[in-house]
């Protein structure tokens, strides 16, 4: 966990009256002791309200009720606003993320930029380029891009206007919009060699519905995917696409129903739950399936 949500993650735990111990906050974050009691240490440096007291020979912590109501928590480091709200989006409908964002004093509209249902990305392009990206997505700032294009030492400089992040197996993506002409297109964030925020302010515009399934756009088709009741549960668990339908059925399997773009990325996915899983539509993606598995024997068997 990044040290600024583990930051949060402690202020929701402090929160109740009766006060938590150091030990208790290690054991929730998963993390050392030392790291907790740094972690409260810096909170209070930047003005938060946490006081101390002792029950035996325990010291516990808690949120000053009153200093928290009160105060406007600092804004963290744009460079990790991304990842974080992006961890946080599943519970994005919960009482104290909700809380978080209003004492974030963030746009009404930042949470809607943010798409990630995968883990969180390591990026090699740097907290710098990060930095430029999102600053110009806050605050709708047109960004001077330098970027390396896959599987080459090719370079190309292009402004963009940013619309989106989004996160797809465990990388950040942007959406963007070039100048001029205003081309939707997608960026990985690691391939970006730099990245400039310019004073030039622009209008964001509504971007299509998203489609992929992974990181890039494409033309969307009706996916339907049968899992054995081996994996049912586990698929059901999670919310893979945002159009996903899920149908149970009486033996325990279940059929998975989705509008996606990205062939090669949704084949994978479906491979992974090999043999649980039968991609059943479209017929030219399920022979996509066969081919691969063809490969697969040829180099295993």
């Amino acid at each position: 966990m990044a040290a600024t949500a583990r930051q949060f993650e402690i202020l929701r735990l402090l929160r109740g009256a009766e006060g938590v111990s150091l030990l208790t906050l290690s054991k929730r974050l998963s993390v050392a002791k030392n790291t907790v009691r740094r972690d409260i240490d810096n909170l209070c440096t930047a003005g938060v309200g946490i006081t101390e007291g002792k029950q035996g020979q325990t010291v516990l912590y808690r949120l000053d009720q009153a200093a928290a109501a009160s105060e406007v928590q600092p804004t963290p480091d744009a460079a990790t606003l991304a990842p974080v709200l992006a961890a946080l989006r599943p519970w994005r409908r919960s009482g104290w993320v909700k809380e978080l964002l209003a004492r974030l004093q963030l746009p009404q509209d930042v949470e809607s930029a943010f798409d990630s249902s995968s883990p969180e990305p390591v990026i090699p392009g740097g907290q710098l380029v990060l930095r430029e990206v999102v600053t110009g997505l806050l605050e709708h700032r047109q960004v001077r891009i330098t970027y390396r294009h896959r599987g080459s030492s090719k370079k190309t400089r292009i402004t963009v206007e940013p619309a989106r992040l989004k996160i797809a197996a465990g990388l950040t993506y942007l959406d963007a919009q070039t100048v001029p002409g205003g081309e939707v297109r997608t960026f990985a964030v690691h391939r970006l060699v730099e990245a400039r925020a310019s004073k030039r302010t622009f209008t964001p515009r509504t971007l299509a519905q998203r489609h992929a399934f992974g990181a890039v756009e494409g033309e969307p088709v009706e996916v339907v995917v049968k899992f054995d009741a081996m994996v049912a549960e586990y698929i059901a668990e999670r919310r893979w696409h945002p159009s996903q339908q899920l149908e149970h059925s009486k033996d325990g399997s279940l059929v998975f129903r989705a509008t996606v773009s990205g062939e090669h990325e949704f084949i994978g996915w479906v491979m992974l739950w090999a043999p649980w899983a039968e991609l059943v539509a479209p017929a030219a993606w399920r022979e996509g399936v066969k081919e691969r598995v063809k490969a697969l024997a040829a180099k295993h068997c």
